[in-house]
């Protein structure tokens, strides 16, 4: 099932993995996947799914066994339905759906890995790693030009970025951005070779959803009224850095 998805032209697949519940957990899914004559049977609910309505195919996750599971679903399938376009914040460029799963039935060989499953941790630190990588970016970007902008602005003669309180909100913002990226780092090597990530990817994607939020709000105040209007970019970083801690749900590929 999966060749068509890395191979050939590009086609849009979607990934299916945030549920709509608080308690939501990725070892705890309340889609289930059912073997029956052959088949597989998934039932439930997931939001926040990228590009539902245009996608080639759907990789549904869901718990088999009380395991984290993923499964190739077709558009088109028998139970399937995917409702209209979602509003996030900081998510309006990427459209988002609603999937609902109603004895939604695929053949045995659409389970990922076939047979014997997969780890689903694996994925799940990949992704957690790559957002945290995506929030230090972020927050990078909203840093450097804060500090240029610090640095040109003047008040009374002096640049602002001479003034304590502007200093040390700078510096903390740096520190920050350099502690996320080494987490970042030291979870991404831990993956390169082959070890137990989990830990330390979920360290640096908290860390970073943090550090995103706080270093583009931060930015946004460094330019004052400035930060407000669309004529400076930190205004949509910052709402972008709101986005960040849905980011790992929707790169589940």
């Amino acid at each position: 099932m999966l060749p068509p998805v890395v191979e050939g032209d590009w086609k849009p697949y979607a990934s299916a993995f945030v549920e709509p519940n608080l308690d939501f957990a990725p070892a705890e899914m309340r889609t289930t996947a059912a073997r029956s004559n052959g088949s597989y049977v998934l039932n439930g609910v997931k939001t926040m799914v990228p590009f539902a309505a245009q996608a080639a195919g759907l990789l549904v996750y869901a718990s088999l066994d009380g395991k984290t599971q993923a499964f190739v679903v077709p558009p088109g399938s028998a139970g399937l339905k995917v409702g209209d376009r979602e509003a996030w914040c900081g998510l309006n460029a990427l459209p988002t759906h609603r999937l609902t799963l109603e004895g939604v039935k695929v053949p045995a060989d659409a389970r990922l890995g076939g047979e014997s499953g997969h780890d689903a941790q694996l994925l799940i630190a990949a992704t957690q790693t790559a957002t945290a990588a995506l929030a230090i970016g972020l927050a990078r970007a909203a840093y450097e030009y804060a500090l240029a902008y610090a640095k040109d602005r003047t008040v009374f003669g002096t640049a602002i970025a001479q003034k304590q309180s502007i200093a040390f909100m700078l510096a903390e913002m740096a520190t920050d951005i350099e502690a996320i990226r080494l987490l970042a780092w030291e979870a991404a090597w831990l993956l390169d070779q082959g070890k137990d990530a989990a830990q330390a990817a979920l360290m640096a994607v908290l860390g970073g959803a943090d550090c995103a939020m706080m270093v583009t709000d931060r930015a946004v105040q460094i330019l004052g009224g400035h930060g407000y209007i669309r004529e400076h970019p930190v205004e949509r970083w910052m709402r972008n850095g709101r986005g960040v801690p849905n980011f790992p749900g929707l790169a589940m590929v």
